[in-house]
């Protein structure tokens, strides 16, 4: 998958980022890593790495701090990172995200 947005690094090496710099971009998924590319920075994160995955609204509402706007934002954490990434196309990305995280593998819940 293939689509624009913005992102920024939140947490590096274990401690929050103090002032987080948003970079516009695109966002390239497969099933096998994440890239975030900017002009002037690439962020690549292989998604065997990833430890969390966070769309909830606690997350917005915290980030919501560091923007102006409320565009819909999702959390990806990775060997001690968090970068917070929102795309164009919210819904499609997360969704993409997901699938391609699980990776065909069978997930029991119980509700």
């Amino acid at each position: 998958m293939k689509t624009s947005g913005r992102f920024a690094l939140a947490v590096s090496g274990g401690q929050q980022v103090d002032k987080i710099s948003w970079l516009e971009g695109n966002i390239l998924l497969s099933n096998k890593n994440i890239h975030l590319i900017g002009d002037d920075s690439r962020i690549s994160v292989s998604l065997s790495n990833i430890t969390m995955i966070s769309d909830d609204n606690d997350s917005a509402q915290s980030i919501a701090v560091f923007s102006n706007d409320m565009r819909k934002y999702v959390r990806v954490g990775f060997e001690n990172n968090v970068v917070i990434v929102s795309s164009t196309n919210h819904g499609e990305f997360i969704e993409e995200l997901y699938k391609a995280a699980i990776g065909g593998n069978k997930i029991k819940c119980k509700h």
